[in-house]
């Protein structure tokens, strides 16, 4: 993983926000938007931006796995590239969490350890 990495979390909780911030600082800058809709954007304005996006599941207007849905959707229509995602929550739901994988997402559940998140996110960058 070279150079310093630029990851997307869609994140709704400012403290949540905050955290990703300070336990990504090894790995990238990170920059927070409240809302999936702000991530759609964020991604169709620059797809190569972004190293990485990390997508909470509850979100006000639409939730994270959806948001997931419309980036695959967006990868099959259109034939861009969007960064790697890890989806993250705080539910043991399996059907959630397996539809999070049939739309390529790592997952990591709620509440986690810094090193576990880190992790995380170094190995799905690099699986790239």
């Amino acid at each position: 993983m070279d150079g310093i990495k630029q990851i997307l979390v869609v994140e709704d909780e400012p403290a949540i926000q905050f955290m990703f911030s300070y336990a990504l600082s090894n790995i990238g800058i990170v920059t927070a938007v409240y809302r999936a809709e702000e991530a759609l954007v964020e991604i169709k304005d620059r797809p190569d931006y972004y190293s990485l996006v990390i997508a909470d599941y509850r979100l006000p207007g639409i939730d994270g796995l959806e948001l997931l849905e419309k980036f695959q959707e967006i990868e099959q229509q259109e034939g861009i590239k969007l960064p790697p995602r890890i989806f993250c929550t705080g539910y043991d739901d399996s059907d959630v969490l397996e539809k999070a994988r049939n739309y390529g997402a790592a997952i990591i559940k709620k509440p986690f350890q810094f090193s576990e998140l880190e992790r995380i996110c170094k190995e799905t960058i690099n699986n790239v």
